[in-house]
């Protein structure tokens, strides 16, 4: 979650530390954390080429306006490869689809 300032990126941590209340979850606390890649255009420089743009769409990355309404993902700008996946990867992916479509 990209959030536009400070203060309010240290009340969703604190609101979302430890958060186990959403539905069809498996139990695990949330962890909400500094990521290494800060800004809104890092992040979608960031995300917009990589091969986690050609994932099952539940899985990738979102764009909202301020008024909470979903916008669209910017397009790539160059072609995008293909993800790397070992066969661990495979059957992490396959468990994380079965599970989503149980949420629906």
């Amino acid at each position: 979650v990209n959030l536009i300032s400070e203060d309010m990126a240290a009340a969703f941590t604190q609101l979302f530390s430890g958060f186990t209340g959403f539905e069809g979850s498996l139990g695990e606390p949330c962890q909400a954390i500094w990521a290494n890649t800060q800004g809104y255009q890092k992040n979608i420089d960031r995300l917009r080429n990589s091969p986690v743009m050609r994932g099952p769409a539940e899985f990738r990355p979102m764009v909202f306006r301020r008024d909470g309404t979903r916008a669209s993902f910017p397009k790539p700008t160059q072609g995008i490869r293909k993800p790397k996946m070992n066969t661990s990867t495979r059957s992490s992916v396959a468990a994380a689809a079965a599970g989503a479509d149980q949420l629906r």
